[in-house]
């Protein structure tokens, strides 16, 4: 896919078992929402009780979550490309990702919503740089419509093998 999505980014690293997997087991659906009101207590507690189960956190609402079983998805304006383009915004990245990747509740990191194909590069290189540094999530989630409101670029295969690099799609 010309030049990793012309971006250059390396690919993800290979997995111990590279076999597909033969079956797939449906666990815990997600059950969640857009965006939404700080996470408080009775957030929390309101969200468990009518049976949503992963919930928008900035850093310091993660516990909150936890307090309540829910799982976190973590909002926070370092999620995205360009702090991978200044060192200290970058360091500061690594940090975040570092005080908040072992933390219970966290599921995912939220990076954007509907970007358009011209960003993917970028985004592609921030969904590595997660990875790397926290190897038990996905690398972030990047909502997207099959046609972007951003330009009316369609999401090609190509594009999303560029972004989610897995075992799980067969060479071409």
């Amino acid at each position: 896919v010309a030049a990793r999505c012309a971006g250059g980014f390396p690919p993800a690293a290979p997995a111990a078992d590279t076999a597909p997997p033969t079956s797939w087991t449906v666990r815990t659906p997600i059950v969640t929402y857009w965006a939404g009101p700080p996470m408080t207590d009775a957030t929390a507690r309101q969200m468990a009780a009518g049976g949503w189960n992963l919930v928008w956190c900035r850093e310091p609402e993660l516990d909150v979550a936890q307090r309540h079983g829910l799982r976190a998805q973590l909002t926070d304006p370092l999620l995205a490309p360009a702090s991978l383009a200044d060192p200290a915004h970058q360091e500061k990245l690594d940090a975040l990702i570092a005080r908040v990747r072992q933390h219970p509740a966290l599921y995912s990191y939220f990076i954007t919503d509907e970007p358009n194909a011209k960003d993917f590069p970028a985004l592609g290189r921030l969904v590595a740089h997660l990875r790397e540094r926290d190897p038990e999530r996905t690398g972030g989630h990047i909502s997207q419509f099959n046609n972007s409101a951003h330009g009316g670029s369609h999401l090609t295969i190509q594009q999303f093998k560029c972004l989610f690099p897995s075992r799980h799609f067969a060479p071409q």
